[in-house]
């Protein structure tokens, strides 16, 4: 059920911008440079909140991916855990924490946020890019099992 609701966020975004020209102005560059950036930062998800984000961030970029149709514009060069296949296992991994803590209130909070700010990606802003998509990064680690 949350998968269908961020599909319809990712999906409306999409198609309020355009799909082939708005992932043509993406910042590719800025974009997997703050992806490292999340990844090297030692940062990882602690609090269910943070999970909650972690959650709806990746959760709208896999959706971005699929029901939107930015897998086809990923440049070759981005990191392959941005791709579809990867995406997607690590939304599901973050979904069943989501899931399991009842966190659905604060993902669904989240889920807002983080296609407000893949809206702002899409329409190359250079700023969201790098809040976008270090959130990513950092949250490409998953906590430790209790």
């Amino acid at each position: 059920m949350m998968l269908r609701r961020s599909a319809a966020l990712a999906g409306a975004i999409c198609a309020l911008l355009g799909a082939g020209p708005a992932y043509a102005q993406v910042e590719w560059g800025a974009a997997q440079s703050a992806f490292e950036d999340g990844l090297g930062s030692g940062v990882s998800a602690q609090t269910d909140g943070e999970y909650a984000l972690c959650a709806a961030f990746w959760s709208v970029w896999t959706d971005a991916l699929q029901a939107g149709g930015l897998a086809s514009a990923l440049p070759e060069s981005m990191d392959d855990r941005l791709a579809s296949a990867a995406a997607g296992t690590l939304t599901l991994d973050w979904l069943a924490i989501v899931e399991a803590r009842q966190l659905e209130p604060a993902f669904t909070t989240e889920m807002e946020s983080a296609g407000g700010v893949l809206g702002k990606v899409l329409a190359k802003d250079l700023s969201a890019t790098i809040d976008f998509f270090e959130v990513l990064g950092v949250c490409v680690k998953l906590p430790e099992a209790e």
